[in-house]
């Protein structure tokens, strides 16, 4: 049976050039937020954990401003890492995620990140 969860992350999508070449303060900062942003929507959504691995996650993006973006510059890394810390998997490594597709959008009503997968 194929299952489908998902969540939403009501954050302005982080592109790393905001991160890189800054201090370990203002990483830490972004990261930490994120952690909790990931966190609330996960409790939120009220998810399963997941029992069939590997999994393909995919990750949309939605910038109100309609200003151009690099897509392979998103900040991911606390979203699948907290999905590890809230256990709904064991572990982020290629043994449960085999996949990450990024999307995403601008010019959207609100900046938010959705995370899917189906199992």
């Amino acid at each position: 049976m194929n299952m489908t969860q998902s969540f939403v992350i009501s954050l302005k999508p982080t592109s790393w050039n905001d991160i890189v070449g800054k201090n370990r303060w203002v990483y830490m900062t972004i990261k930490n937020e994120w952690k909790m942003a990931t966190y609330f929507a996960i409790k939120q959504a009220k998810l399963i954990p997941i029992k069939e691995f590997p999994i393909t996650v995919h990750i949309e993006a939605h910038w109100k401003e309609k200003r151009v973006r690099d897509i392979d510059n998103i900040f991911i890394k606390s979203v699948l890492d907290t999905l590890k810390k809230t256990k709904i998997i064991p572990d982020d490594s290629l043994k449960y995620i085999e996949c990450v597709i990024l999307s995403g959008k601008t010019g959207c009503k609100k900046d938010e990140m959705i995370v899917t997968w189906i199992e």
